[in-house]
């Protein structure tokens, strides 16, 4: 979900399967869920074929991914599935050069332990507390 003030202009750019893309001022943002009882290739798809709208914009994505991304977990006690499921998100974040800028904190609390799940990256920009 993407969240505007009224009155702030924005318009949707893009929409795929559980991706949505507004553009707003300078800024192209990305709402994405990959649900975790899903293959992840699909969405990656929708995500690339996002990105590929303007691959030199500034862009924030974040959402519910259900992955685990290094650095921030970077050692998995994840089981097999998820694991396969994260490196290969891995491996497409990082073709298309997005920066994961979440801190090291957990994002939920999941059977007994913490967890992340949910990712703030961007491409071509900062963002700041």
């Amino acid at each position: 979900m993407i969240l505007t003030r009224h009155g702030i202009e924005c318009r949707k750019v893009h929409s795929s399967g559980d991706t949505i893309v507004i553009k707003l001022g300078p800024y192209y943002v990305a709402a994405v869920y990959w649900s975790p009882n899903e293959d992840v290739s699909g969405p990656l798809l929708d995500l690339e074929a996002a990105i590929r709208i303007e691959p030199r914009g500034r862009w924030i994505v974040g959402g519910d991914l259900n992955v685990g991304l290094t650095p921030i977990v970077s050692t998995s006690t994840l089981g097999w599935k998820k694991r396969q499921r994260s490196e290969t998100a891995q491996v497409v974040i990082e073709s298309l050069d997005l920066i994961i800028r979440n801190n090291y904190s957990p994002t939920s609390y999941h059977l007994g332990r913490d967890t992340t799940n949910d990712y703030t990256c961007t491409l071509n920009g900062e963002i700041e507390n």
